[in-house]
């Protein structure tokens, strides 16, 4: 970064320095030359100063160039920022496999097809997505929001339709983990049965085969299929994230430790 600086810095001082002659009205001419440096140049500190080169009617160093070129590039981008608006699509997606990887494989495939962002007349425009993938019986689904702005834009967020009867949110993972206990004080006796549920569905096995096989029945909090399918795509989410890491795993550590 600071070669690209050192090769770039001299050109424009040269012409900088022939048409400024004092402090106060460098301020005229920042946001003209913050434009030459690119958002990932910007970062450059004053302290990572680069020799001084005096001229005869007004100095401006290549640390001062570099300093104000970021004041100004900040306050470039700072002003675009604040100007957005959004263009959305709406995506319908079934996922179904038995191979974490291939689930990996197949959503990150998908979000490499999004449109990207673009500028119109001086706003940003934001593609947002929305991903339809689980029914449920009472009605409501389930769906993928993106983008998020974490992990350099590959991750997404889990919602659900009417999650509480009236407004969309967001399940977590210790709010899934207090409905399972909140079901096992209900029926202590069904504890190996939603254990055995829940790995299954961490194993990649449906959520609706799963229920259809282990017969859960509660009567208080969440239904049991909400819990399992949003559990598949939260364990999907971890596989994307933290692939090289535990994955999926750290969830369901989580609730085995939770439960125990």
């Amino acid at each position: 970064m600071e070669d690209g600086l050192r090769q770039i810095a001299p050109v424009f001082l040269n012409g900088l320095n022939k048409r400024i002659s004092s402090i106060s009205s460098l301020n005229r001419h920042l946001e003209a030359a913050a434009p030459i440096l690119p958002p990932h140049q910007a970062g450059i500190s004053r302290e990572q100063s680069i020799d001084h080169q005096p001229t005869e009617e007004f100095s401006l160093s290549k640390s001062d160039f570099i300093s104000y070129a970021h004041r100004a590039q900040v306050l470039r981008f700072s002003r675009m920022s604040q100007e957005k608006t959004y263009d959305d699509f709406v995506i319908s997606l079934t996922l179904a496999s038995n191979s974490r990887a291939e689930l990996r494989k197949v959503i990150v495939n998908a979000f490499l097809d999004e449109k990207k962002g673009y500028w119109k007349e001086k706003t940003q425009v934001v593609t947002r997505y929305k991903y339809f993938v689980e029914a449920l019986k009472e009605g409501n689904r389930i769906y993928l929001l993106r983008p998020t702005f974490l992990n350099k834009g590959i991750d997404f967020q889990v919602w659900v339709e009417k999650f509480d009867g009236e407004k969309d949110k967001r399940p977590s993972h210790g709010g899934l983990i207090e409905d399972i206990q909140t079901k096992l004080k209900e029926s202590p006796k069904q504890k190996k049965a939603v254990l055995t549920a829940i790995e299954r569905v961490w194993n990649c096995e449906d959520p609706d085969k799963v229920l259809s096989e282990t017969g859960l029945k509660f009567t208080k909090s969440l239904s049991s299929e909400l819990v399992l399918k949003a559990l598949k795509w939260l364990f999907i989410e971890q596989d994307v994230t933290y692939w090289n890491y535990d994955g999926r795993m750290m969830l369901w550590r989580g609730i085995q430790h939770a439960l125990e």
